[in-house]
């Protein structure tokens, strides 16, 4: 399920199961369903192989990566990045994103083909979208920032330089500890009915394998703020306040900005960043910082 700003001070909720938005006016109440792709309900889709909506402008349209992957002449795929509104829902394609791997393939003769799991963390693009229709790509390798902007021109950042960052078991167990967070577990009584509780650390499934080594930024590392600057978050040691680096609209790295210890990011708004920070007992607490 995602969140999305339309234009003006309505919202949508994206229902995944039904392919649909629900529209929320800004009194908090429904005004209506939009289809996937921005269709009227009934009508289908013209397009397959696409994710979720997953942005919004300010102009009313929606972008999502398509999934169906595109040959380069290489060994590299590329998914089109694409933007399509409720009047004209035949999509454009802003870019091509390159995607991850999906897995190795094995094969044997008189044997059925099997594709391997990808390790954890690997490195790839990642992307965002700006008020104004402004598209910010981010690559891993050499870590540098692209603008798209709505007339199609783009500006490419110089290269910054990364210093590897070894994946630690500090890492791992950070990841099974967020893991645990996220997932639930039915519980049946013998006597009938059930109850969810969250799973433990030992009972996060471990991963096909993991990389040696970090990225420079994990995936939904990329947003804008209210000011159209970019902001990307850097893997850091778990021991490290969460760190950004913000990129103007030429795509220069211009600023680092450290968050308050225990914190993370939870969105943008015109002249403020939101904040949630977790205490020993695992409570959240929404928080309102100025950015002056």
């Amino acid at each position: 399920m995602g969140l999305f700003a339309l234009v003006g001070d309505s919202s949508a909720v994206y229902d995944p199961p039904n392919s649909r938005m629900l529209v929320i006016t800004p009194a908090g109440e429904t005004g209506g369903v939009l289809g996937t792709l921005g269709l009227p309900i009934g009508e289908p889709a013209r397009l397959s192989g696409v994710h979720q909506p997953a942005a919004t402008d300010g102009s009313g349209n929606f972008y999502a990566q398509s999934a169906a992957g595109v040959e380069d002449g290489g060994t590299t795929r590329h998914g089109p990045l694409l933007r399509w509104n409720t009047s004209d829902p035949d999509p454009d394609t802003v870019a091509l994103l390159p995607l991850p791997e999906q897995g190795r393939v094995i094969s044997a003769p008189g044997a059925m083909v099997a594709r391997l799991p990808m390790p954890l963390f690997q490195p790839r693009a990642v992307w965002a979208v700006a008020r104004d229709g402004r598209v910010a790509i981010v690559f891993p390798e050499p870590y540098h920032v692209e603008i798209v902007h709505p007339d199609g021109t783009r500006r490419r950042g110089t290269a910054i330089p990364v210093e590897p960052l070894k994946l630690t078991d500090e890492h791992k167990t950070e990841w099974r500890r967020e893991v645990a967070r996220t997932q639930l577990r039915v519980v049946v009584a013998r006597g009938g009915g059930s109850a969810y509780r969250t799973i433990s650390e030992d009972e996060v499934a471990e991963p096909p394998g993991w990389e040696p080594f970090l990225p420079p930024f994990l995936s939904d590392a990329a947003g804008f703020a209210g000011d159209g600057r970019l902001w990307v978050r850097r893997t850091t040691p778990p021991d490290r306040a969460a760190t950004y680096d913000v990129f103007d609209a030429n795509a220069r790295l211009v600023e680092v900005v450290v968050l308050p210890p225990n914190r993370r990011l939870a969105g943008f708004g015109a002249d403020a960043v939101y904040l949630v920070r977790r205490d020993d007992f695992d409570l959240e607490y929404l928080e309102r910082w100025i950015l002056r």
